[in-house]
């Protein structure tokens, strides 16, 4: 389990010898319906399901390598669609100054009550 950590760390890292940044969706489809991944529904069930809906966060969870997402789009129900933004280990500064270039050009949807 650590040798396989660490080689998804060094893929992580070899991918950033070559882009800047990444973009990615966040999640691999829109909001489910309550229940999709709810606690009643047998174990390889949910794991088959969450591994779906989170195909693309997982290199940066293994890497410990930085990402951030920004709800850049929206359904035509109003619900928000994530974009993905990863880069180098290190790159945190680089990601927040994109964040904030795009916020500025496309500000961000509020909530409100």
């Amino acid at each position: 389990m650590l040798r396989q950590l660490r080689l998804a760390r060094q893929r992580y890292a070899d991918t950033f010898e070559q882009y800047d940044v990444i973009l990615s969706p966040v999640l691999a489809h829109t909001t489910p319906e309550i229940g999709y991944l709810g606690a009643d529904l047998p174990f390889d069930t949910q794991l088959e399901r969450l591994l779906r809906y989170t195909t693309f966060t997982p290199a940066n969870n293994a890497s410990g390598g930085p990402g951030i997402s920004l709800p850049l789009g929206q359904t035509d129900d109003g619900l928000p669609i994530g974009v993905q933004l990863s880069a180098a280990n290190g790159e945190d500064a680089l990601l927040l100054a994109l964040a904030f270039e795009l916020e500025d050009a496309q500000p961000f949807r509020r909530l409100t009550s």
